[in-house]
């Protein structure tokens, strides 16, 4: 089921996946393939980017993981992914998300720190 803290237009949209797309394995086995190799591509691209860039890069790369994790707990519930693989799966994504999240603000002080802004302690 998709999370309860997430928008409602979200939540029937997701619904309305769940609904539909048994007969759509395929499809949402290549969604979760490309959405694994978009994320990679901006990871590696973040990386050799300039400061500017490599924010929105990194914001990109933030999307498609919230996305991948919507198609990995759409796979599990279409039981696609029995639950070991799913929490392997959701483990994992939760790992690149903390990953990604100190990656940007990590850039977010050295560009606060660059415009000479205070930056708080502790972050």
């Amino acid at each position: 089921m998709c999370a309860r803290n997430e928008l409602p237009v979200v939540q029937k949209t997701y619904e309305l996946l769940l609904w539909m797309a048994r007969s759509h394995r395929f499809v949402l086995g290549e969604r979760l393939e490309s959405s694994l190799y978009r994320l990679l591509e901006d990871l590696v691209r973040a990386r050799f980017a300039k400061p500017a860039a490599r924010a929105e890069l990194l914001a990109d790369a933030d999307a498609t993981l919230h996305l991948l994790r919507f198609q990995v707990r759409l796979a599990h519930d279409l039981r696609l992914l029995d639950t070991r693989r799913y929490e392997l799966a959701a483990r994992r994504c939760a790992e690149l998300g903390a990953m990604v999240g100190g990656w940007r603000k990590a850039g977010e002080r050295r560009r606060d720190e660059a415009e000479g802004r205070a930056v708080p302690p502790g972050l």
